[in-house]
């Protein structure tokens, strides 16, 4: 289910960004995501963004449109690790697609919210020689 979000994502993010000038930064393309990305596929934007100003990036969704219908008991269950794969490979695709190479991890705090942490992997120093 990542693997197919991914993809989607890509190509999705490609159309998106087509006539777009190129991000300054890595945060501004993080903005973008929370704010353009995620409005497109969910009619809103995420609800918060935090960020250690590094490699670390936490997104809340606090009204996540996968779980307004989901019962408490069933929080914990493993149908909950397949349902968030796919807005991880969303993300995760995205995010790619866009220069940022990283690992999009969701926990539900508290439902229907749910966090989305995106931790940034160093960039390969390339060798010239």
């Amino acid at each position: 289910m990542e693997n197919l979000a991914y993809r989607v994502s890509q190509q999705l993010i490609e159309k998106m960004t087509k006539n777009l000038m190129k991000f300054q930064s890595e945060l501004d393309i993080v903005k973008y995501i929370c704010k353009d990305f995620w409005t497109y596929i969910f009619r809103k934007p995420i609800s918060s963004l935090k960020t250690n100003n590094q490699e670390l990036y936490v997104l809340t969704d606090s009204a996540f449109f996968f779980l307004n219908r989901v019962d408490p008991s069933q929080q914990y269950s493993p149908l909950m690790e397949m349902l968030l794969a796919f807005p991880c490979g969303l993300l995760r695709g995205a995010l790619t697609s866009l220069g940022v190479k990283c690992i999009v991890k969701a926990e539900i705090p508290q439902l229907p919210a749910c966090q989305f942490t995106i931790s940034v992997l160093p960039r390969l120093k390339s060798t010239e020689g």
